[in-house]
C-alpha cells in the first residue's frame, strides 16, 4: 500500500473511531456535546473531499476548521492538514500534520504518527517562507511588527525564515512616537521572501491648526533620481553629429582656400571682377563658392547640434531634490498630518 493510500485509509479509520466515541458521548451528553458537533462537521467535510474537486475542497476546509475548534482530535486535525495541502496552503498543512503527529503520539497511534511525520517532512522543501529583517539601527523602543493578524516576535527579527502560505501578506510596523509603516509582499511556494524594515519616521511636534490636531513628522530625503538614459544617449548622438558637422565645415573651408590659391596662381585669371576670364578660371571661382557654401552649412549644423547636445546633457543630469518641504494631509486618529522633509 502506498503512503497516500495508507494516509487515506488512516483518515477513514480515524473518522470511524471518532464516530464511535461521538455516539457514546451523544448518549451521555446530548446533541450539544462538542464531540457531536466536531464529528458532524468532520463527516460533512469528508463527503466534500471525496468529490475531489477544487470547489469541494475549498468548502471542506472551513468545516474542518470549525470541527477542530469544537473539539480537537486526531481525525479532524489530520483531515484538516490534508485539506490544506489540497488547497495549496502548504504552510498550514505542514503545521497541522505536525499537530496531528503530536496527538497521535499522545494517544499511542504509532502508525498514524509515522504517516503524519512523513507527510510533514515531504512538505518542508515545498514551503514558502517569509523572513523579516530589522537592523539594530532601525529598532526602536515599543516597536511591534505584524504579519497579517499575527504578531512577529523579536526573536524572528533577524531574518529567520518562517513558513507561510502562498499569497499576499501584509507587513505592518508601529512604534510610539513614530509614523506607522506597512507593505504588502507575495509569498511563493518553495521560495523565501525577505522584508527589510526601514527607519520609521519620527513624530517631532504636535501642532493645533484651527482646532484640528495634527503632527509634524521628519521623513528621510528621497533618493537622487538616476539619469535619464535615453536622453543621455541622444545627447551623445548630437555631440557626435556636431563633431561631424565641424569636420565638414573645416574640409569645405580648406577646399575653398585651395581653389582660391589655384585661381591666384594662374596667370590667365584676370580677377573675380573681370568678365574676360577663361572657362577654367570661371570653374575655379564656381567651385570655390560651392565649397564655401558647404563649409557654412557644416559650421551652422555643428553649432546647432552642439547646443542641442549641451541642453540634453544638462536636462538629463540628476537633480537634487529640494532640501526642505512642508506638506499636510489626513492622519488616522489625529485629523491632519503635516510632513516636514529635509
Amino acid at each position: 500500500m502506498t503512503g497516500r493510500l495508507f494516509a487515506r485509509a488512516l483518515a477513514i479509520a480515524l473518522a470511524v473511531c471518532t464516530n464511535a466515541k461521538a455516539s457514546d458521548n451523544a448518549a451521555a451528553g446530548g446533541e450539544n456535546d462538542p464531540a457531536i458537533q466536531a464529528t458532524a462537521l468532520l463527516e460533512e467535510a469528508r463527503e466534500l473531499l471525496r468529490l475531489g474537486t477544487p470547489e469541494a475542497n475549498a468548502r471542506a476546509c472551513p468545516k474542518l476548521e470549525e470541527s477542530v475548534r469544537a473539539l480537537e482530535s486526531l481525525a479532524n486535525t489530520f483531515n484538516l492538514a490534508q485539506c490544506y495541502e489540497l488547497t495549496h496552503r502548504l504552510a498550514s498543512a505542514w503545521y497541522y500534520f505536525g499537530r496531528a503527529g503530536s496527538l497521535a503520539s499522545r494517544t499511542n497511534h504509532d502508525e498514524a504518527q509515522k504517516v503524519c511525520n512523513t507527510r510533514r517532512t515531504d512538505l518542508e522543501p515545498k514551503l514558502g517562507r517569509i523572513a523579516i529583517i530589522v537592523s539594530d539601527a532601525n529598532r526602536v523602543s515599543g516597536m511591534t511588527i505584524h504579519r497579517g493578524a499575527i504578531e512577529v516576535g523579536k526573536v524572528l527579527w533577524s531574518g529567520t525564515p518562517v513558513p507561510a502560505d502562498q499569497g499576499a501578506v501584509r507587513i505592518e510596523v508601529s512604534a510610539p512616537g513614530h509614523v506607522a509603516w506597512s507593505q504588502s509582499v507575495r509569498v511563493e511556494d518553495g521560495a523565501t521572501t525577505r522584508v527589510e524594515i526601514p527607519t520609521l519616521a519620527k513624530v517631532v511636534q504636535i501642532v493645533d491648526d484651527g482646532g484640528k490636531k495634527g503632527i509634524v513628522k521628519w521623513v528621510p530625503p528621497l533618493p537622487v533620481p538616476k539619469p535619464k538614459e535615453p536622453q543621455r544617449t541622444l545627447a551623445w548622438v548630437a555631440a557626435a553629429s556636431a563633431a561631424a558637422g565641424l569636420g565638414v565645415g573645416i574640409a569645405g573651408l580648406a577646399l575653398r582656400e585651395g581653389q582660391v590659391s589655384r585661381y591666384n596662381d594662374d596667370a590667365r585669371c584676370l580677377g573675380t571682377e573681370s568678365t574676360a576670364d577663361p572657362d577654367a578660371c570661371k570653374r575655379l571661382i564656381s567651385d570655390g563658392a560651392t565649397y564655401r557654401a558647404i563649409a557654412t552649412v557644416g559650421f551652422v549644423a555643428a553649432s546647432v547640434l552642439a547646443a542641442t547636445s549641451a541642453v540634453l546633457f544638462i536636462s538629463s543630469s540628476p537633480k537634487q531634490e529640494a532640501r526642505t518641504s512642508f506638506s499636510c494631509g489626513p492622519l488616522l486618529g489625529l485629523g491632519a498630518a503635516c510632513a516636514l522633509k529635509f
